[in-house]
């Protein structure tokens, strides 16, 4: 991204630079990449008259810079200073290296590459440049080069074949060098495309009189060659051409990147799998071909090497190629070739050779031999593997995106039955599933004849049944997909099909490692043919070449397996693949290197998870045991919690009660540590076959298990047993991620002080990138919980950068936004705006649910600094329903906590109203089921989190609550201070809430801090609980009372004494929109007619929830709040307000390390 501007201003991220001396610095050192001197710099800088004291003038001028820029924007180097930045962050030196690199390209034969490369240069944008100072003579040759690209923007259009594009840009440059014949032959060729070849063959005599007359030379032979093919083009041959019913769809990127290839090469291969669109696309380059004379010749038809000379020579009427006889004697296939090559040597030519796989050897023998004995001819084959000779050039074609897939089916089907129902999302599930294989929509499509969209879908499950065609214009191995993919099956040696078939239970692709795992020695060769017969795709991931097969061709495969037997062996190969694997990445958390790790098994994880899925249903302890320790590893590190909870049940259910065999012992305690840190945010999950696990042997020595061990078997406080463990270690890393645990769990306890010695402890020795980010996220929270944001923003740069590396985007996305917070509690709204601007909002089909709500949050935040009170409400609940409209799944409440307490603190500070609808609602969410409160009970473990609950609640009752509740507020906003609540969000700042609580009771709230700071050791959950309890039983009364119009109904009944346990009825739920009931006697469940939904039923017992249900469904009506009013009662409340059922919702973490925050 472009931050310093010198050509269009002098600007540092948007931002002009002030003094004509800055900029002359910053153009100076931009334009010399090794530096500058210091004389020289004084000299270029101050030309008329040099200061009193040069050097001195020169460093405050550079650090004037550096201030406006950034630290490192300009360097020290020796004798005199050089720019810092990159290339990319210099719109001076980022023009340059795109035009380098595009003229690189354009010499290369990539013209799309060069298109784009030069583009990009001849964009940028240039002031007019006056004077020589050092600005504008930076601006002089910026100009130039911008000519210069536009130059080469205009060639490489002409060899993408977009002639009237090229045509302007090539006459400007003709004007500019006549003599150039590159430019000129692009040019005439242009212009016979555009005009027609009269208009180019009076250009170029033009030209070659010119030429006489100044030079007494004739043109270059190229360019008379050229002159011959426009003469031909008035009288054009053309054979084998078809033309279709309806364009390609989706096909441009592929048909420009043929025409470059075919710019710069005499033998294009287009490669492809089979129903790609191979021979279409090929038919379009011929049909457009500016060539004189153009040949197709179909080779599908042709089953030996000896026939395809005949077949050629048939195709263009050479004479001898057509006999009676089976195959044509030595000598008749040499006079044959050499008639051929006499045919079409006699002009330039392009010979389309279509289907060439079933005949590689024949096909490229003949065409080695025109190509030596021609001179003006280019080949165009197409083929699903490589002829392999020097001179080809491969293009393969790419599979239609989703968007064109659809487009395609829709026309279709349309044309098939044009009152078909083509709903978007059902066309749209179709085509996802077909690969983007242009024969497979068309097939699918064909089925609409009779049958709905939706039931088209439904049979892709059988797709190789489904997909058939009755149309008699398609070949016989077009009119089933089987048919498609099954001509290059057998096309196959036996080890190849066996390779193909075993490697198709990798539903996520391989590496060549793992094929040579999974195959033997021989694997690395046989990936190599497959690729080259189009039945694998290769792609590269972080410079690693990774194979996959298309869904279509995968699932052949597979059914090949199925045929074999081999189903078990090749399931056994790939779990020992996993097992292998698990074991060399075993210490990932410590891993020194973990970076690369890291990348590995991020590529494999899908395919892990698939051998976890299998081996515990299978209930494969061991490797369940390496995978989840390994995995755990991989998603605490990546932040994809939501995985690990994903299995967490059904491996806990496993493990727990084996009696593990001592070699397993470490990977079955880790997966043990793994699973009980994200269990233990369930409430409810007994942990204790868990924690047996960990007891067995000796100590363990794995991360997780060491790790858990400490906080969950061992005697002592959690944080002091880590502390003591990790001083005992003689591994920096180990050590440091056992301190990394005392400081969340001393955090969590809300002891910051604690958490922060421990943080920076671990600092004192080289980590790997994980933990050394962590540490300083964590470092960066308890900033935050300190009130000093300054610190919060430095460790967060120094965190998010390494997160980044190791693939954890989410959580290095948060911090990234969490530095615009600085300037913005500073008062800079503007720098907190650019630098959201630069961050970007996250990727809305990828990212998690924790970016997207921090860049919502960050706008909402940016909106109130700005005054902008109303759409800073908006934005904070449009946080909300962003996490109450998430799937639901872990994770949810801690984001549920934060987003609905932010946005309940902000109408309790900016709203206007002294009734607010809006605010009540999000004061219900607070105390709802899912967040626990109304109980008088908090099922976060994590005290900071609570303590957002708590503020948000004080801020209702300081801001709307009557003036008996207030005390309430004030001690809910004392304690959530003393447990150093998270005040990531600037809406919660503590000074603004204490302003808050001082408007209604004056000094209170400080004098309770002070009296629950000098309270001695831990500050727990107890306290809270009363105050909770009132403040839900004065919300209960006040939605009893007023219910916003509808009408309430109390009913009081009694259950029968003969059976206690019968449903209570509450026949006016049916016309109410809530509904109470009480009981002496105690309830142990509840149903209310005319009302859909669940409640909980809470007795005397406070931690005891019994569920029950309400039936009927007359109203939508969902009981959500339940809690105990007195002694053996129940209270059960209903609302029409949407919530989800306490049950399905469990607590994770909303960013890593552990849940905690």
């Amino acid at each position: 991204m472009i931050r310093l501007r010198l050509l269009d201003g002098v600007s540092w991220e948007g931002t002009p630079l002030p003094g004509e001396r800055v900029g002359a610095l910053l153009a100076v050192l931009a334009a010399e990449r090794a530096g500058v001197s210091d004389a020289r710099l004084v000299e270029e800088i101050w030309p008329d008259a040099a200061p009193v004291h040069p050097a001195k003038a020169l460093q405050v001028l550079v650090s004037r810079t550096r201030s406006a820029t950034l630290a490192r924007a300009i360097d020290r180097v020796e004798g005199g200073y050089r720019l810092g930045l990159t290339d990319e962050e210099v719109d001076v030196r980022a023009q340059a290296a795109a035009l380098a690199a595009a003229r690189t390209a354009l010499a290369a034969g990539d013209a799309s590459e060069a298109y784009r490369l030069a583009s990009t240069a001849a964009e940028v944008a240039v002031e007019p440049a006056a004077g020589s100072e050092p600005v504008g003579a930076l601006r002089r040759a910026a100009g130039a080069r911008r000519t210069t690209a536009q130059e080469v923007v205009a060639l490489a259009a002409a060899r993408l074949g977009r002639h009237a594009e090229a045509r302007d840009g090539l006459l400007a440059a003709h004007e500019r060098r006549r003599d150039d014949t590159d430019v000129l032959a692009a040019l005439l060729r242009a212009e016979a495309a555009t005009a027609g070849p009269a208009t180019a063959l009076a250009r170029y005599e033009a030209y070659r009189a010119d030429l006489v007359e100044r030079l007494g030379v004739d043109p270059d032979p190229a360019l008379q060659r050229l002159h011959g093919e426009l003469l031909a083009a008035d009288d054009p041959v053309r054979s084998g051409l078809r033309y279709d019913g309806a364009g390609l769809l989706g096909r441009e990127e592929d048909l420009a990147r043929l025409r470059a290839a075919l710019g710069a090469s005499r033998l294009v291969t287009v490669l492809g799998p089979g129903g790609i669109g191979k021979t279409s696309v090929a038919q379009v380059v011929a049909r457009e071909s500016s060539q004189p004379r153009v040949h197709v010749v179909e080779l599908v038809g042709v089953g030996a090497g000896d026939d395809v000379v005949v077949a050629v020579g048939a195709a263009l009427g050479v004479r001898g190629s057509v006999t009676s006889r089976l195959s044509l004697t030595a000598a008749q296939q040499a006079d044959v070739r050499g008639r051929l090559a006499q045919e079409l040597d006699a002009g330039p030519t392009l010979l389309v050779l279509d289907n060439c796989e079933h005949v590689l050897e024949p096909v490229a023998a003949l065409v080695a031999f025109l190509l030596a004995t021609t001179r003006d001819l280019q080949v165009l084959a197409t083929s699903r593997a490589p002829l392999r000779l020097a001179a080809e050039r491969a293009v393969p074609l790419s599979q239609l995106s989703t968007d064109d897939a659809e487009q395609l089916f829709v026309r279709q089907a349309s044309a098939t039955r044009p009152d078909a129902v083509l709903e978007a999302a059902a066309v749209r599930t179709v085509v996802e599933r077909l690969d983007g294989l242009p024969l497979a929509v068309e097939l699918a499509a064909a089925r609409v004849r009779t049958m709905t969209v939706a039931e088209v879908s439904a049979a892709l499950d059988d797709r190789f049944a489904t997909l058939r065609s009755r149309d008699p214009s398609m070949p016989d191995r077009h009119r089933t997909l089987e048919a498609v993919i099954g001509w290059s099956w057998d096309l196959l040696a036996a080890d190849e099909q066996r390779a193909l078939a075993w490697l198709s239970v990798f539903q996520d692709g391989f590496d060549r490692a793992t094929a040579v795992s999974v195959l033997g020695p021989e694997g690395s060769e046989l990936v190599d043919t497959l690729v080259e017969q189009s039945l694998l795709v290769i792609g590269e991931d972080g410079g690693r070449a990774r194979f996959r097969a298309l869904e279509t061709i995968r699932e052949f495969a597979a059914t090949q397996l199925a045929r074999t037997g081999e189903q078990d062996a090749a399931a056994d190969a790939q779990r020992r693949w996993a097992r292998d694997l698990a074991g060399r990445c075993a210490d990932l958390v410590l891993a020194d290197d973990q970076v690369s790790t890291v990348d590995l098994l991020v590529r494999e994880q899908n395919n892990l998870t698939d051998v976890l899925r299998h081996a515990l249903s299978v209930g494969d302890r061991a490797l369940v045991a390496h995978l989840v320790a390994l995995l755990g590893s991989l998603w605490t590190i990546t932040g994809d919690q939501p995985r690990i909870f994903a299995v967490c049940d059904a491996a806990a259910e496993l493990l727990t009660g084996w009696d593990v065999p001592a070699d397993l012992r470490t990977p079955a305690q880790d997966a043990a540590g793994v699973l009980m840190i994200h269990l233990s945010w369930m409430p409810g999950v007994d942990l204790a076959g868990l924690r047996d696990l960990l007891t067995q042997g000796d100590t363990p020595v794995g991360t997780w298990g060491l790790i858990a061990h400490s906080v969950y078997v061992a005697d002592g406080p959690a944080s002091e047993r880590l502390a003591s463990v990790a001083a005992l270690q003689s591994r920096a890393a180990m050590a440091a991620a056992l301190l990394l645990w005392a400081s969340i769990v001393s955090e969590n306890a809300g002891d910051i002080d604690a958490a922060r010695g421990y943080a920076e402890d671990a600092l004192g020795e080289p980590l790997p990138p994980y933990l050394h980010a962590s540490l300083h996220a964590e470092l960066s929270q308890l900033a935050i919980a300190s009130g000093d944001h300054h610190r919060a923003a430095h460790h967060a740069e120094i965190a998010w950068p390494q997160l980044a590396r190791v693939h954890a985007e989410t959580d290095a996305y948060s911090l990234q936004v969490a530095t615009a917070i600085a300037p913005l509690l500073d008062g800079d709204v503007d720098q907190a705006a650019a630098l959201l601007e630069r961050f970007g909002p996250p990727d809305g089909e990828t990212a998690q649910m924790g970016a997207r709500m921090t860049w919502q949050t960050a706008h909402a935040e940016l909106a109130l600094a700005r005054g902008e009170h109303e759409e800073g409400l908006r934005r904070y609940d449009a946080v909300v329903d962003l996490v109450l409209d998430s799937d639901g799944s872990m994770g949810a409440s801690p984001w549920l906590a934060i987003a609905a307490s932010a946005a309940l603190v902000s109408r309790a500070r900016h709203g206007t109203a002294d009734v607010d609808p809006r605010a009540d609602d999000l004061r219900d969410t607070v105390v709802g089921p899912q967040l626990g409160t109304s109980e008088g009970r908090l099922w976060f473990t994590d005290l900071p989190l609570n303590g957002v609950l708590l503020v948000a609640l004080a801020s209702w009752v300081l801001r709307f609550g009557p003036a008996e509740q207030h005390e309430d507020g004030a001690r809910l906003l004392a304690l959530a201070h003393r447990w150093a609540y998270n005040r990531s969000i600037p809406v919660m700042a503590w000074d603004a809430m204490r302003a808050m609580a001082d408007d209604a009771l004056p000094g209170r709230v400080d004098r309770l801090a002070e009296e629950l700071a000098a309270r001695p050791g831990r500050c727990g959950r107890r306290p809270a609980a009363p105050h909770l309890v009132r403040l839900s039983d004065h919300i209960f009364r006040l939605k009893a009372r007023t219910d916003r119009g509808a009408k309430t109904a109390i009913t009081t009944a009694q259950p029968s004494r003969a059976q206690p346990t019968l449903p209570v009825r509450a026949p006016s739920l049916a016309r109410s929109r809530i509904a109470v009931i009480t009981s002496d006697t105690g309830l142990t469940s509840a149903n209310a007619r005319n009302g859909p939904g669940i409640v909980s039923v809470g007795t005397k017992a406070l931690d005891r929830n019994v569920s029950g249900n309400i039936t009927s469904s007359e109203m939508p009506c969902t009981a959500w709040a339940l809690r105990p009013t007195m002694p053996n009662s129940v209270k059960i409340q209903a609302s029409d307000q949407p919530a989800s059922i306490a049950s399905r919702i469990a607590p994770a973490t909303p960013r890593t390390p552990p849940p905690g925050r």
